[in-house]
């Protein structure tokens, strides 16, 4: 791993972006609430690794391979994995007229899950498509396939759940003793919810794995999708 190599996790909040950066591998660890991902990507120095809960790499049609996998290696915590959208939908202005662009092209209907962060996941994509993210390598992660790979196996709670939030509050704690209280104290109020926070650390520990090179990349070889971008999911 490179000591000097600029570090951060992000997930998407209420308010924006919640991301977690460190500068370098002995630096603070800072958290801060971005409103858009480009603000989120223009704070991340040159040369850094960004690994965020977001799909990027949206297809055509049918699911993606990544989802597929990341479903299965989670097994009894696999639903937290939804399918992305088809790239048809990104602009639909309601949930309804997403499902009939969807059930018009494969088929399918889409979750309200997906629907939901349409929005991020079309910021993101304009702005990758866009190559305004020169010097950096932004990767998609999934929390929870990062937790199950972090804690060994697939965590027992929803992270929602009381249960759920304190197995991931150990996992952090764990590496980063104390921290996670800390950010909680110094983030606003009410911008984001306590899993977000997890997330963000789930991100982080992924983008450290990125570095280090040890990271699993959901599938082995990813296709890309028709704007050049990978569909996969790393952990």
């Amino acid at each position: 791993m490179n000591q000097s190599t600029p570090l951060a996790g992000a997930d998407g909040c209420k308010t924006g972006w919640l991301c977690l950066l460190a500068e370098s591998t002995n630096a603070p660890l800072t958290a801060f609430i971005a409103p858009t991902f480009q603000t989120l990507v223009d704070r991340l120095p040159q040369g850094g690794i960004l690994a965020v809960d977001i799909p990027i790499g949206i297809p055509d049609c049918g699911p993606r391979q990544c989802d597929i996998e990341a479903r299965r290696q989670l097994g009894p915590r696999r639903s937290s994995v939804f399918p992305a959208p088809i790239r048809a939908v990104l602009e639909s202005p309601s949930y309804e007229q997403a499902c009939a662009t969807r059930q018009a092209i494969d088929g399918k209907r889409m979750s309200k899950q997906a629907f939901a962060i349409t929005p991020k996941i079309r910021e993101v994509d304009l702005v990758l498509r866009g190559g305004d993210v020169a010097g950096r390598e932004v990767r998609e992660c999934h929390p929870e396939v990062s937790f199950a790979l972090w804690a060994g196996a697939p965590l027992s709670f929803a992270k929602k759940k009381v249960e759920g939030r304190a197995e991931r509050a150990a996992l952090i704690d764990a590496v980063w003793p104390g921290l996670r209280e800390n950010l909680r104290r110094t983030l606003p109020r009410g911008a984001y919810a306590t899993d977000d926070l997890h997330d963000a650390f789930a991100a982080l520990w992924t983008a450290a794995r990125i570095c280090s090179g040890s990271a699993l990349v959901l599938p082995a070889e990813p296709e890309l999708d028709s704007a050049g971008l990978s569909m996969e999911i790393v952990a």
